[in-house]
């Protein structure tokens, strides 16, 4: 531990943030393996790993900022961490179309106010962490800091029984459900993501009940890991997992909606890599060694999701050619037709993390670290 930072949470944090990285990197999501594509709906892939575990380390990252002391300047940090995240997150999707901006002669100013003000999205990742943020703080006062784990289950519980009773007959409909309905009403449809030709919205603002219970999950394994008690992270875990299983015979499991059984199954797989990178860094030198890669990235994980989603938008954007961007001509001529394309496009996802290394590995040494 350097600091208040415990080095096993940062090879946490780093695992969470490169398959964040690499789930938007590949150069052609038609052809790469299923497994590295989020779900469209119902189901869990590796993809839909990555922004739970983002949540959940924010949870366990929070155990060891030290005692929450419910003051006004402890509360004035909270709402301006809040408010900086939900303007970057604006930033973040206003960006493409920024770039267009700049890069395309023909997408004029008329053009870049109707993507960003007309049918900018509203929400997004950093919303939610946001609003994430904020909501699992207020639970946590109002808790004292106690009972976590009954009070996530008991947001769980209030999500699912809210989408049962929109609609008993079919709560996880894609084109009627409470997610979508209460985004319409707030948000509305020019400000939404469009999905099968139907308004979408994966971050959307019900999801954030299910969520503050994937980060209140967090926040107790983190505690756990503060007083190195495995055995217990392990038990969190094992429930977790084992009550989300059961749950999702009543609910689907789903990404796009946070369900119940998402909640719990994701809580339950990163309490055990939680664990793991503990037991492994702690015991094993080599191991921990080697994790030095990881645990690069975690310290600064909110910089490498800006700054290489900047990137990608960036290089998406400047072409060579009329259909072809600068990032696609670079996998064409370099490794597209290496083995097969679906294998390509993995190899192509994961070099892009790798070549961010260095830099992380620099900020490492010099113990600069960014934080919102």
């Amino acid at each position: 531990m350097a600091g208040n930072r415990n080095y096993a949470l940062d090879v946490f944090r780093g695992i969470v943030i490169l398959n964040m990285m690499f789930v938007d990197a590949p150069p052609d999501f038609v052809s790469i393996y299923k497994i590295f594509v989020h779900s469209p709906w119902e189901g869990i892939t590796v993809a839909d790993l990555a922004f739970p575990g983002f949540v959940f380390a924010m949870g366990a990252s929070l155990a060891f900022g030290g005692k929450l002391q419910e003051t006004k300047r402890r509360w004035g940090k909270i709402f301006k961490r809040v408010a900086v995240l939900f303007l970057l997150g604006l930033l973040v999707n206003a960006f493409p179309a920024l770039s267009m901006f700049i890069l395309e002669p023909e997408f004029d100013f008329n053009a870049l106010i109707d993507a960003v003000v007309v049918h900018g999205r509203f929400f997004g990742i950093l919303q939610r962490l946001a609003l994430v943020y904020l909501a699992a703080y207020v639970v946590i006062r109002i808790f004292k800091g106690k009972y976590l784990i009954m009070a996530a289950l008991l947001l769980l519980v209030l999500y699912s029984g809210l989408t049962h009773l929109y609609s008993p007959s079919a709560p996880f409909s894609r084109a009627d459900n409470l997610n979508l309905f209460i985004d319409l009403a707030i948000a509305g449809k020019d400000h939404l993501m469009t999905a099968y030709d139907a308004p979408y919205e994966p971050e959307g603002l019900f999801g954030v009940v299910s969520s503050t219970a994937s980060m209140l999950l967090g926040v107790c394994a983190g505690r756990f890991l503060q007083r190195e008690n495995y055995r217990m992270l392990i038990l969190l875990g094992t429930a977790a997992f084992f009550i989300g299983g059961v749950w999702s015979e009543l609910d689907i499991i789903s990404k796009p909606l946070w369900s119940a059984p998402y909640a719990l199954i994701t809580a339950g797989f990163h309490a055990f890599l939680l664990c793991i990178a503990a037991i492994l860094t702690k015991k094993i030198a080599v191991i921990k060694k080697f994790f030095k890669f990881f645990a690069a990235f975690g310290r600064n994980p909110m910089l490498f999701f800006l700054v290489t989603n900047a990137a990608l938008v960036f290089l998406q954007t400047v072409t060579i050619s009329e259909d072809v961007s600068v990032y696609m001509y670079i996998y064409h001529m370099t490794i597209k037709s290496f083995v097969n394309e679906a294998f390509s496009s993995s190899l192509f996802a994961a070099l892009w993390c790798i070549m961010w290394y260095p830099l992380a590995a620099w900020l490492y040494k010099k113990n600069i670290i960014f934080k919102v």
